[in-house]
């Protein structure tokens, strides 16, 4: 599906995907990060995932023949695909292999928001800061043998992925930064032990 539609490319911070936009196309990312958001009745915004390279986008809208739920922007420089519905849906109805990694991709997104909503219940907001950012971790592909991972998000984003105040994400996050866990920068964290990380997270290998 990699060689399929045309290809695109979009710079930080340019819109992808519209919320509201009728779907007439998908787009497979290919490299890059982008981020999913939703923007409510009185503006204000609320980040829902990450997407990675190999992660499709919009397959909802055009599956459901209904209108952007989310938008998509690139977070860093992105190469992606640009497939239009049509030349989609004949894939999965051509291509049983292609449906079956499309129902792989909504039962990891499920799993991901099944395990937010048990984290809430669950979990004081130091565990769930470390949950979130050992999921993204281990989710993509080589991203799990790295030694040291750079997860491009910022304070807020981290906070509300993890269903915590920005003031209580801050000062876990510079609990993980004391123990060795990660290594705060600029609107990024980087894990720099992941046992130590796993051991908060609880998710020990």
């Amino acid at each position: 599906m990699s060689e399929l539609g045309a290809p695109r490319r979009y710079q930080p911070g340019e819109k992808i995907l519209a919320q509201g936009d009728y779907p007439s196309h998908v787009v497979l990312l290919l490299s890059g990060v982008a981020k999913v958001t939703v923007r409510d009745a009185d503006g204000d915004l609320t980040l829902l995932a990450l997407r990675f390279g190999g992660d499709l986008l919009g397959e909802m809208g055009v599956l459901e023949d209904r209108l952007r739920y989310a938008d998509v922007t690139a977070f860093n420089h992105v190469r992606a695909r640009w497939i239009e519905a049509g030349l989609f849906a004949n894939l999965l109805r051509e291509h049983s292999s292609v449906t079956l990694k499309l129902l792989q991709v909504l039962g990891h997104r499920l799993r991901w928001a099944d395990e937010r909503r048990l984290d809430f219940s669950n979990h004081d907001a130091k565990t769930r800061v470390a949950r979130v950012l050992e999921q993204i971790a281990e989710s993509y592909g080589d991203l799990r043998e790295l030694d040291r991972y750079e997860i491009p998000l910022g304070q807020e984003e981290l906070a509300q992925l993890a269903g915590a105040g920005k003031r209580v994400t801050q000062d876990a996050l510079k609990e993980l930064d004391r123990i060795g866990a990660i290594d705060q920068g600029y609107r990024k964290v980087t894990i720099t032990n992941r046992p130590e990380l796993q051991r908060v997270a609880k998710k020990e290998s």
